[in-house]
């Protein structure tokens, strides 16, 4: 055609030619996207909708060379805003709160669909040389990050929108659109997790279980999503006893996990089975925000110690049986406390149940702790039971009823034949030492209900009359119970 030097001036032109065509991409894109939201005529909205879809073409095919993976990736990115455009476009341009809250639901499902195109279709139908795999791979990952990005926005304007027992203003197709993409994403989350050869990031196991974390929480959203939107569903049967529906998910949870985990999918036992160890703290601690009318705070708390403590024998845990003792624990207050039965009122009732769950966990752990460590939970423990049982006796009333010293010889008796049978210094000595006790508020009780001294006097007597027997009998026997004496040096602290 008589052009002087061609190829000369295609290399001039390919520096600032493929930047302009970008930047008059973008002014189409922008030009186009006020079309579909200002013009009041449906055709010229459906027909600039599909502005962005021609420009893809053109830039799809000017992606060569320096700026091949570039054009790539804006071509794919113009597909994208096409189709939220045409999403757009069957809506009357209108910002009220509906309007808006429509158009961002239809963007979150053309992401989604997006997403789930680029990166669990095309890039299958590309071979692993194509020059597009790698720009495909890209844009499916910004499409799902779109997706995530516009699920918090519409949750956003739903919580900003709801009215207390009206909802959010979303038409019921469009409530059981998003939940259909939802469950959609969750589908297909769980299924990248469980099919390594479909990952588009090729990620190893224990990066997949992230996949799983995330239908997790997709999973929560679901559920907020369908309560903002239709809170009449949930205002029967699920308010006064969502706490136990909870619990009873976490349960299942934890169920399948534990299944899993011996079936050797450890991609989803391990998510399962984290999820579900904390999930019960959502109705214990919910329960004071959400009112559950028909949910027992005792018997929910029970529950939970009772999970955490068939977890801590099936895993092993320390910590997770320090959980359960502590929920079991609290439990047991909670109850105390409806019936009326208050702390300063019966001590004992309150300190015993943990005193002697801190003396059972320090017994099985015991070859974790050194001997130091153990004699001092023993100590304060078995002080604390013996303590707060004498307290009762005092705070009842000394002579007012039998039962509180009744009940300290009881604990003291006990705790000296636990010392004997397990070879325990601190339990004999302090199960000794309160008999004793238990023994001399036996007498006072006796002094005052009767109104007379002469308890005290056989008290006295009888005392010294063991002392002095049991001076004869040291005497007499010296040698065997010199040898006791040392066997009971030997015996732990």
């Amino acid at each position: 055609m008589g052009v002087p030097e061609p190829v000369e001036g295609l290399r001039r032109t390919a520096v600032w030619l493929p930047i302009v065509n970008m930047l008059m991409a973008v002014v189409s894109m922008l030009t186009c996207l006020i079309a579909v939201l200002v013009f009041e005529d449906r055709g010229l909205r459906i027909w600039s909708g599909f502005g962005p879809l021609f420009v893809a073409i053109g830039l799809g095919a000017m992606a060569q060379k320096e700026r091949r993976g570039t054009l790539q990736f804006m071509s794919l990115l113009m597909t994208g805003a096409a189709a939220c455009y045409l999403s757009w476009a069957d809506i009357q341009p209108a910002w009220d709160e509906p309007t808006v809250l429509l158009r961002i639901i239809r963007l979150l499902m053309v992401f989604c669909g997006l997403a789930f195109l680029y990166g669990a279709v095309v890039v299958r139908q590309l071979s692993s040389g194509s020059e597009w795999a790698s720009s495909v791979r890209r844009i499916a990952g910004v499409f799902g990050i779109l997706a995530l990005v516009t699920l918090i926005c519409v949750l956003a304007c739903e919580v900003v929108m709801f009215q207390p027992g009206v909802g959010a203003p979303v038409d019921t197709p469009q409530v059981y659109a998003v939940a259909v993409v939802l469950a959609a994403l969750i589908a297909g989350l769980i299924s990248l997790a469980l099919l390594p050869g479909y990952d588009p990031f090729a990620m190893t196991e224990q990066g997949r279980m992230g996949y799983v974390y995330a239908a997790q929480a997709v999973g929560g959203l679901l559920f907020l999503h369908i309560f903002l939107c239709k809170p009449e569903l949930f205002a029967g049967f699920f308010q006064p006893y969502w706490p136990y529906i909870v619990l009873a998910i976490a349960y299942a949870g934890v169920g399948a996990g534990e299944l899993l985990r011996r079936s050797g999918l450890r991609v989803l036992s391990e998510p399962l089975g984290r999820t579900g160890v904390f999930l019960p703290l959502v109705p214990v601690t919910g329960i004071w925000l959400v009112a559950a009318d028909s949910t027992d705070y005792a018997t929910l708390l029970f529950l939970v110690g009772l999970m955490y403590l068939i977890l801590a024998m099936l895993r092993g845990s320390v910590v997770l049986g320090m959980v359960a003792a502590a929920a079991g624990n609290a439990a047991l207050w909670v109850l105390l406390g409806d019936t009326g039965l208050m702390f300063w009122d019966h001590p004992q009732y309150w300190l015993i149940p943990p005193a002697v769950c801190v003396l059972a966990a320090s017994h099985v752990n015991r070859h974790r702790l050194g001997a130091a460590q153990l004699a001092a939970l023993r100590y304060v423990s078995i002080l604390v039971i013996y303590l707060s049982s004498t307290c009762e006796i005092y705070l009842s009333g000394i002579g007012e009823s039998l039962w509180p010293p009744v009940i300290l010889i009881g604990l003291s008796v006990a705790g000296v034949f636990a010392g004997i049978i397990l070879r325990i210094r601190a339990f004999l000595y302090l199960g000794t030492t309160f008999v004793f006790v238990s023994v001399l508020s036996m007498v006072w009780h006796a002094a005052r209900a009767i109104e007379h001294v002469w308890p005290w006097w056989a008290f006295g007597i009888g005392l010294g009359l063991c002392i002095l027997v049991l001076f004869g009998v040291f005497e007499k026997k010296r040698p065997e119970i010199m040898r006791w004496i040392e066997q009971l040096g030997q015996w732990e602290k």
